[in-house]
């Protein structure tokens, strides 16, 4: 009798592990599932987006005649500072 016992335990904690890995693979199968689209996209937009690739330029064009006393001022000081006319920074 103490044999049966025996074995019964270890069929239970057997059937009780292999349940246990089986519902973590298939969490791990479902999650990779779930993920693969994500990484897929972050590794084309890693390959298409180098900063290498792209060039932004920006033109401001400021009426000089619409500005107030202090924002004239600025401008003033921002050619001294640059050396660039304060028409062309306009």
């Amino acid at each position: 009798m103490g044999q049966k016992g025996e074995k019964k335990k270890r069929h239970t904690g057997l059937k009780i592990f292999l349940t246990l890995f089986l519902l973590l693979a298939a969490a791990a199968a479902g999650l990779g599932i779930y993920l693969y689209p994500a990484y897929r996209a972050a590794g084309y937009l890693a390959e298409q987006l180098e900063l290498q690739k792209f060039d932004y330029t920006l033109e401001v064009e400021i009426d000089r005649g619409e500005l107030d006393q202090r924002k004239r001022l600025l401008v003033n000081t921002l050619a001294e500072l640059t050396g660039v006319s304060a028409g062309e920074l306009c």
